[in-house]
C-alpha cells in the first residue's frame, strides 16, 4: 500500500475469492514478470478487455491462457522487452522515459526506496551496507531500500570502477587475479547453469553448440571472435552488453532472441 497499490491481493490459487471484492476495481493491466500459473491468475484477474504484459519469463514458460479469455473476455497478451525497445526507438527516447518515471517521483506518484552514496564517502562500512542493501530479502513488511553510488564525472568513475571492483574481490575473499562474480545463494546450484562463461566452455564454438545456436559458428570464426575471454572482455565495458549486441548484429545474428542468448551465456546469466 505504501507503494502507491489500491488493493494487494495474495498470488494464490483462492484468487478468485477476492474478485468479487473488487467488483469495478478490477484492473485493466498486469505486469507480469514470472509466466507461467502466476501469468494465468493475473490475466484471469483482469477485467474484460484487460491488457497482459510480459516483460520476464522467470518460470520459463508463457502463461496458459485460456481460449475463453481471449474469445470472450477479450484480454490481449504483449511481450516487452526493454533492451529491444530501445534499439527500435533510440536513446532520446529511452531517455524521455527515464525522465517520465522521474516526474512520477518528484510528483510523489511512484515511489522508489532508494538512497545515494557518493563513492568520495565510500569505507569499508559504508560500501558493506552498499552491497548489503542490494541483497537483502523483502518480506511484507519491509522494503528494500537500493544504494546508488555516484560516481560523479565519467573519467573519474572509470578510475573508481576498478578499484571498487578490487575492494569488492576482497570483501568477497576472492583473489586478485580472479574475475568477481557474485556467490550464488545456493553453491549446488551452479552446476545447474549459470557462472563465469571461460570456466564452462572453452571457446566460443562450445557455447554456441550449449545454445544450439551452432548456425553462428562460422559467423565467430571470420570475424575470430572464438575466444570466450575476449566476448567476457567485451560485456566487462562499460555498456559492453550493447556493444557484443551490436557486434553479434553485425556477424549476422539477426534474431533478437538469439543474441540476447548468447550475451546471457557470456555475462552467466544462463
Amino acid at each position: 500500500m505504501e507503494l502507491g497499490a489500491t488493493f494487494v491481493l495474495r498470488d494464490n490459487s483462492k484468487l478468485s475469492e477476492f474478485l468479487d471484492a473488487l467488483g469495478s476495481e478490477m484492473p485493466r493491466l498486469a505486469l507480469d514478470c514470472l509466466g507461467g500459473e502466476a501469468g494465468k491468475r493475473l490475466a484471469i484477474a483482469m477485467r474484460p478487455g484487460g491488457t497482459l504484459v510480459m516483460h520476464q519469463l522467470q518460470s520459463g514458460q508463457v502463461p496458459p491462457i485460456s481460449p475463453s479469455l481471449l474469445m470472450y473476455q477479450q484480454i490481449s497478451l504483449y511481450g516487452f522487452n526493454l533492451a529491444q525497445w530501445t534499439n527500435e526507438n533510440g536513446k532520446e527516447a529511452y531517455l524521455q522515459m527515464l525522465r517520465t518515471l522521474a516526474e512520477l517521483v518528484l510528483a510523489d506518484r511512484l515511489n522508489i526506496f532508494t538512497k545515494t552514496l557518493p563513492v568520495a564517502e565510500l569505507t569499508e562500512h559504508t560500501l558493506k551496507r552498499a552491497l548489503s542493501s542490494h541483497r537483502a530479502k523483502q518480506d511484507s513488511k519491509t522494503f528494500r531500500e537500493r544504494t546508488v553510488l555516484v560516481f560523479g564525472d565519467e573519467a573519474g568513475a572509470n578510475d573508481m570502477y576498478f578499484e571498487l571492483a578490487s575492494q569488492i574481490r576482497k570483501m568477497e575473499g576472492y583473489d586478485e587475479d580472479d574475475d568477481y562474480l557474485p556467490a550464488p545463494a545456493k553453491p549446488a546450484a551452479a552446476s545447474a547453469g549459470g557462472g563465469q562463461a571461460s570456466k564452462r566452455w572453452e571457446n566460443a564454438q562450445a557455447l554456441l553448440k550449449f545454445l544450439e545456436l551452432e548456425q553462428y559458428t562460422e559467423a565467430f570464426i571470420e570475424e575470430e571472435m572464438t575466444s570466450i575471454q575476449l566476448l567476457e572482455e567485451i560485456v566487462g565495458r562499460a555498456d559492453g552488453e550493447k556493444e557484443l549486441m551490436e557486434a553479434l548484429k553485425e556477424m549476422g545474428v539477426k534474431k533478437m532472441g538469439h543474441r540476447q542468448s548468447i550475451v546471457g551465456a557470456v555475462v552467466g546469466r544462463l
